[in-house]
């Protein structure tokens, strides 16, 4: 059938407003060719005849697109619909087809015309427009987007309801009008900066009409961005502004709690720190040391006390689990192990330790008696955190308490010599009263008098034992004849052993300021051993000799004497600075290959003399093989210095000058 008339320009017409176009009868067959099909599905004109052209629509689509056509077809109306057409390439994309019947004047359907336009880009922007609106929709953000004259374009749901207005009150509407409450505030004047630079501003504020605090970040649209009018066509107006704001007032709480318990936690620790440092001073005071360890055993703190005996080298601490040096002995002379550490038991078992005496060695090697006390730290559940030691140094102590011993046996010693001197005396002159002498016993009455004075001296001596701990007992110095004292003390041993002590005194007397009883007793506990450790026939001489302002008292005897090369150790200093003892007796001493010497009895092993000498400080005295001596000032000579005096041969000067001077 020939065209009408009219067909080469409606043909153009189509061609110029669709890229794809072709035609079919009445029937819906395509009978003739359409190249722009042809070109864009690769179908030959023979493949496209008939209803070939529908094997190019995406399989899915076809029936139900077919389907509609022939409805339209029956009834004669547009053909509206849009279908996945396959590429050439076999790539499909979305068409918008339209078909149209070509009537006759008659109005009766001459062929049908088709019309195709690819929409697969408004397709994809319209799906990327619900995904931002859905995107926009469940935010967590409050979004609104503002045209250039501050007009609400876009509102979503969680803006809605920080704002407290629902969306369509605020659409169309400028934002000043809506919220007159932000004119003059920080927000406006953030607005109009970013109008201004053009630059993203984030700021945060409180919003008084809602009682909340607002984080808002804001940045432009710019009109010229391809991005964002693909991602934000319809809802964000390009030209304007993209608000974003939250609410953190819940955020603000928290902070303002934190800052709260930040300034809490400050002066907790300045408290901590003060409560420590008052801690430290008080554990500064204390007179025992004290060291703390933690749960890893890393001591954290050490007094004053400690740092004392630590700086001695008695006492070395490291971590409990590595390698530390402690000398420590219990008092049986056993080493403490690691494990038996009073510290190491408390902390690794949580044992109690009260009162564990031990001695401890420092580097130099000073041995020291302390008392170790330590305790487990816990925590609320009871598990062990660290652990506490206190250390007591009880070296003085004991050595106040072997000097009450030495002065109870000094005592306990020295009351047999008066004792026995008194009851000679008063047996002599009982005898006499029984032959009624008319002998006066004056005599023996007034050495029985002197005795009974000793005594009452030593016994003083006990009862003011205790005088002991300050390091001195009372002297009662007053000028006295050393002469006499010499006889006095030879008549003594005669009294009290029948046996007579060889004089060698001057013949001028010589005055001394000294306290007699002290001398005295110096003399009766020389003249005692001498006499006690050497035969009945050997005889013990006491000689008195005056030297340059020294008077010099020497106890000589006859026995075999102490071998030269062990003279040193008989006299030796005790744990005070100036007190002077002799060790303990040598049990082999009578061994035939060591020969006879001198043998202290148990009761008598420390040699008094010295320690009474240095109490009337001082008088010095020295040992030869078979003799012993001693020198003090004598009166007339004040600026005379002991260290002077002789002592006899091998004298070594032992004692303090203090009280020597001006005797």
């Amino acid at each position: 059938m020939p065209d009408p008339p009219s067909a080469d320009r409606y043909r153009a017409l189509v061609e110029a407003l669709a890229p794809i176009i072709w035609f079919t009868n009445a029937a819906g067959l395509a009978a003739q060719e359409s190249p722009s099909w042809q070109v864009y599905t690769g179908q030959s004109a023979e493949e496209m005849r008939g209803q070939g052209f529908w094997s190019a629509i995406h399989p899915t689509e076809r029936p139900h697109a077919m389907r509609e056509w022939e409805a339209a077809r029956d009834a004669g109306r547009r053909y509206q619909a849009e279908h996945a057409i396959r590429r050439h390439d076999g790539v499909y994309q979305t068409f918008s087809v339209c078909g149209a019947p070509v009537r006759t004047a008659e109005d009766e359907v001459l062929e049908w015309a088709f019309a195709a336009k690819d929409v697969t880009g408004r397709r994809e922007a319209e799906a990327a427009h619900r995904k931002l609106q859905a995107l926009l929709q469940s935010t967590t953000d409050a979004v609104i987007a503002l045209d250039s004259a501050a007009r609400f374009t876009y509102v979503n749901a969680e803006a809605e309801r920080i704002l407290q207005q629902p969306r369509h009150l605020l659409l169309g509407h400028c934002v000043w009008e809506v919220f007159p409450d932000i004119v003059g505030t920080e927000i406006e004047a953030a607005y109009y900066r970013m109008v201004e630079n053009g630059a993203p501003t984030t700021l945060e504020t409180y919003y008084a009409p809602t009682e909340a605090w607002i984080e808002v970040r804001a940045f432009p649209i710019q009109p010229d961005s391809d991005a964002c009018a693909a991602e934000t066509a319809e809802p964000l107006s390009a030209g304007g502004l993209c608000v974003h704001f939250r609410d953190i007032t819940s955020r603000k709480a928290i902070e303002a709690e934190r800052d709260r318990l930040l300034e809490q936690e400050r002066a907790a620790r300045a408290a901590a720190q003060v409560a420590a440092q008052e801690v430290r001073v008080v554990l500064d005071v204390l007179p025992v040391g004290v060291a703390i360890v933690d749960a890893q055993g890393s001591i954290i703190q050490c007094n004053l006390g400690m740092d004392q005996i630590r700086g001695e080298g008695a006492l070395y601490l490291q971590c409990l689990d590595g390698h530390a040096v402690l000398r420590e002995r219990w008092p049986d002379g056993r080493t403490v192990s690691t494990d038996e550490w009073a510290l190491v038991r408390a902390w690794r078992h949580g044992e109690v330790v009260e009162g564990e005496e031990v001695e401890i060695e420092t580097t130099t090697g000073q041995r020291k008696t302390v008392l170790n006390n330590a305790a487990p730290i816990r925590d609320a559940s009871g598990a062990i955190i660290g652990a506490v030691l206190m250390v007591q140094d009880i070296s003085q102590r004991r050595y106040l308490e072997r000097e009450r011993e030495q002065m109870i046996g000094m005592v306990s010693h020295e009351l047999k010599t008066p004792l026995t001197a008194a009851r000679a005396n008063l047996w002599l002159a009982q005898r006499h009263q029984e032959r009624r002498s008319r002998r006066s016993n004056a005599a023996e009455l007034e050495k029985i008098k002197v005795s009974l004075g000793k005594m009452e001296r030593l016994v003083d001596d006990l009862v003011a034992v205790s005088r002991l701990e300050a390091g001195k007992v009372t002297m009662q110095k007053a000028p006295c004849d050393l002469n006499a004292l010499c006889e006095q003390a030879a008549a003594d041993q005669l009294a009290a052993t029948g046996r007579t002590v060889a004089m060698d005194l001057p013949k001028k007397p010589i005055i001394a300021t000294v306290d007699a009883q002290r001398i005295d007793q110096v003399l009766s506990n020389l003249l005692s051993n001498a006499l006690k450790y050497s035969a009945a026939e050997r005889r013990v001489a006491l000689r008195l000799r005056q030297r340059e302002g020294c008077a010099t008292f020497a106890v000589r005897d006859k026995g075999q004497g102490i071998p030269g090369g062990e003279g040193p150790a008989w006299l030796r200093r005790g744990p005070r600075r100036g007190s002077l003892h002799l060790p303990r007796a040598d049990r082999d001493a009578r061994r035939p290959d060591r020969g006879a010497q001198h043998h202290w009895p148990r009761h008598d092993r420390h040699l008094h003399a010295p320690s009474v000498a240095e109490l009337h400080g001082l008088i010095a005295i020295s040992k030869a093989q078979q003799a012993f001596s001693m020198s003090t000032l004598i009166a007339g000579s004040p600026n005379r210095d002991w260290r002077h005096c002789e002592a006899g041969p091998g004298a070594g000067w032992i004692g303090s000058t203090s009280g020597g001077r001006g005797a």
